[in-house]
């Protein structure tokens, strides 16, 4: 046990949460990666490709959602006394 542990706050409904500095850079890369599939949906023309680029966005905002969740939720246990 020699490294050290760096965590961030999440808060949600059911509490608040330290989460691992790795954990919160990979959620904080997917909402990236959804923010310039945003920014270049709103630059194309064609609506075929905007689409796409729109999806790409949700599916990233989407999974960077679910990685924090997961990490919560498996978190919330301890956290609560059980």
């Amino acid at each position: 046990m020699g490294g050290s542990f760096r965590a961030f706050w999440f808060w949600n409904e059911i509490g608040h949460f330290p989460v691992d500095q790795g954990i919160m850079e990979k959620v904080l890369e997917y909402r990236r990666h959804a923010e310039e599939c945003r920014g270049l949906a709103s630059q194309v023309i064609g609506q075929e490709i905007k689409a796409h680029y729109e999806a790409l966005a949700d599916m990233w905002a989407k999974l960077a959602e679910e990685r924090l969740t997961f990490f919560v939720q498996d978190a919330a246990g301890p956290l609560d006394g059980s």
